[in-house]
């Protein structure tokens, strides 16, 4: 069993889903929120929860789940919703995907940068090669 939440801080909205107990996730937030050594601490739920002197996340459950069901559901809620403080889309379908990870690959592939060694001017991802073969 899976649950949709959501945690609302001064009118703004943040939609989640969790296979947890709710009180366990809702302890985590708070855990994260004001631990500044957690890796996810400066996600934007939780810079707005402390710039708004938030004390204390409140998790309210929207509805339970299939875990199946669980992240496709959460992405149907933050459609739905339009939540302002959710970072990062819960759910893609494959197509969304592939075409997510192609334009991140021509990005990167189009960077260039200099050798360390040379300061030839060429692509990122022939840096390495390029020092391998010419400077090695």
């Amino acid at each position: 069993m899976g649950f949709i939440y959501k945690i609302e801080v001064e009118g703004e909205l943040y939609i989640g889903s969790t296979k947890q107990k709710l009180s366990q996730r809702q302890a985590d937030h708070n855990y994260r929120f004001n631990n500044p050594n957690d890796r996810r601490y400066n996600l934007s739920l939780y810079k707005f929860c402390r710039e708004h002197n938030v004390k204390k996340i409140i998790c309210e459950l929207i509805e339970e789940v299939n875990d199946s069901e669980l992240k496709i559901l959460e992405q149907e809620y933050i459609t739905m919703l339009e939540p302002t403080l959710n970072s990062n889309r819960a759910y893609r379908t494959e197509e969304e995907y592939l075409k997510q990870k192609k334009k991140y690959n021509d990005m990167y592939n189009k960077k260039k940068s200099n050798c360390p060694i040379c300061n030839k001017e060429m692509l990122i991802i022939c840096i390495k090669r390029h020092i391998n073969r010419i400077h090695n």
